[in-house]
C-alpha cells in the first residue's frame, strides 16, 4: 500500500478531499527545498533568478 493511501485511510472517507490534501504535500515540499521551488519557477518562465534569498508559501 502507498504511503498516500495509508494516510488518506487516516481521514474519514466523507470528510477526505484529496485535492487539498495534495496540495498540502506540494506545498510543504517546495516550502522545505528553495532549490526545487526555484527550479520549478524557472522551468515554468516566471523568473530567471539565480538565487532564492527568501520564501513564504502560504495556502488560503
Amino acid at each position: 500500500m502507498s504511503l498516500f493511501k495509508q494516510l488518506e485511510n487516516l481521514y474519514r472517507p466523507d470528510r477526505f478531499q484529496r485535492e487539498d490534501f495534495i496540495t498540502e504535500i506540494v506545498v510543504q515540499v517546495l516550502r522545505d527545498s528553495k532549490e526545487l521551488t526555484l527550479e520549478w519557477l524557472r522551468s515554468l518562465g516566471v523568473t530567471d533568478l539565480k538565487k532564492l534569498i527568501t520564501s513564504k508559501l502560504t495556502l488560503r
